[in-house]
């Protein structure tokens, strides 16, 4: 077996996704630092959202639509939709990493330094350095090694290919083998943007690459569109077919729901989820030699789920093998770098001087609105997007252990019925359900304390 072309397809595709974010960066990037705060904190939050929305809810909500086209407009359709789940991580990551010199200093020297049109945006692109290209390289290593909605609608990808080899039984080590390739191209990629990031000359910039009202318009933009195919059409699925669940007798209804599968699902991403985030925090502290550990979980859950498989053969760690600990521990890595990205977010964009008050005068409730609770946001997010992972679950769970989203993405191969349609809804419903109650209640407890 060749993993040769998958991966040339994907290398490409992930390549032309990152062209793609670059020109979003450089007509949406600039100009944001000038947003009011709320706007910036909208915006942060709904791109966090359009990330984590789990990919399968996403592959199988656009099933039918995906099915009915051929294969090379399925793939067109395919990477338009990854372009707009990404693209918005990528301003995130130019907000959160600004230029050196501000808009005034651009200004002055845009006036006095005339240049061509091609010098000014050469000019503009070196400017950026660190934040700018480690947004296009974070798309392009989200985009490279994207699976969940690739294997849903059978697009030629080599996550796809290697995940179906070792899936038929191929040896562990032939499947490390065909890896290779995949992990190098990534190893050298980040070697290389990092390198070129950290020498980048940051001293010049022309940031004026679009007006003001262009500019101020274009992200929100890109997040509602991005928006509407990411997340309101999975939700729309999901309460429609719960409008028509609710005449269906509880007896219809509980025999469809795969109850056991839910529960493990639960499980299993409340657990990792609380590992990934405790760990985070850990990192966050102290970082050094500690960010290392976000490695695994950056080259994606298929490399991840293969190296801890291959781990779990050493002994005497062969004995956890049948536990629930594998799937915990991977899904835990997983997590790790967006439950990192989440906390430096949140760092970032909160109002330190209204929380500095608020602990001062005593304030819990003012104390919890500013710090608790996008924190518990950030956690309900990285819960819902760890219980729709079927990769991990698929790799490492012993059978009793089954998530819901690997058991729906078996039978979804079989061909797509009113029944499975039920058992998704019943089945993501849950999680969603519990996260919006959760929230719900941490939002209304401290206002029912303070009166």
């Amino acid at each position: 077996m060749s993993i040769t072309e998958p991966t040339l397809l994907s290398l490409t595709r992930a390549s032309a996704i990152a062209l793609a974010t670059l020109a979003v960066l450089l007509i949406g990037g600039p100009g944001v630092q000038s947003w009011p705060r709320k706007a910036r904190l909208i915006v942060f939050w709904f791109a966090i959202a359009l990330l984590l929305m789990p990919g399968f809810a996403v592959a199988v909500a656009h099933f039918e639509d995906a099915m009915k086209q051929g294969g090379a407009k399925r793939a067109w359709f395919y990477s338009a939709l990854v372009w707009l789940r990404l693209s918005p991580l990528a301003l995130l990551v130019v907000w959160l990493t600004p230029p050196a010199l501000s808009t005034e200093a651009m200004h002055c020297l845009r006036i006095g330094t005339p240049l061509t049109w091609l010098r000014q945006k050469m000019r503009g692109l070196r400017a950026w350095g660190r934040g700018l290209w480690l947004g296009v390289a974070v798309v392009f290593f989200l985009a490279f090694q994207e699976f969940e909605i690739a294997t849903t609608w059978n697009i030629r990808a080599w996550p796809v290919a290697l995940f179906d080899a070792q899936a038929g039984g191929l040896a562990l080590g032939e499947s490390l083998r065909l890896a290779a390739l995949p992990l190098g191209i990534q190893a050298v990629l980040v070697c290389t943007l990092i390198r070129f990031a950290q020498f980048a000359p940051q001293s010049l910039t022309d940031c004026d690459h679009a007006p003001e009202s262009i500019r101020a318009a274009f992200a929100p933009m890109l997040i509602f569109f991005g928006l509407v195919p990411v997340c309101f059409t999975p939700c729309l699925v999901m309460f429609g077919g719960l409008a028509t669940l609710a005449v269906a007798a509880p007896s219809e209804i509980f025999a469809l729901a795969p109850w056991r599968e839910i529960c493990n699902g639960l499980g299993l991403s409340i657990s990792a989820t609380l590992f990934a985030w405790l760990l985070a925090g850990w990192i966050e502290l102290r970082r050094g030699w500690r960010w290392l550990l976000a490695l695994p979980g950056l080259l994606g859950p298929l490399l991840c789920g293969l190296m801890l498989l291959t781990v779990l053969q050493v002994p005497p760690l062969h004995l956890l093998r049948d536990t629930v600990f594998p799937p915990v521990l991977g899904l835990a890595l997983v997590l790790l770098p967006f439950a990192l990205l989440l906390r430096f977010g949140i760092e970032t964009t909160r109002d330190r001087a209204a929380l500095h008050t608020a602990r001062a005068s005593g304030g819990r409730r003012a104390v919890w609105q500013l710090g608790g609770w996008p924190r518990l946001c950030a956690v309900l997010l990285l819960f819902c997007f760890g219980y729709g992972d079927f990769t991990i679950n698929s790799m490492l769970a012993p059978p009793q252990f089954t998530s819901a989203s690997a058991r729906l993405l078996n039978l979804l191969h079989y061909g797509r019925s009113d029944a499975l349609k039920a058992m998704f809804i019943l089945a993501f419903a849950v999680p969603l359900a519990a996260a919006l109650l959760t929230a719900l209640i941490a939002r209304l407890y401290p206002r029912h304390r303070a009166s």
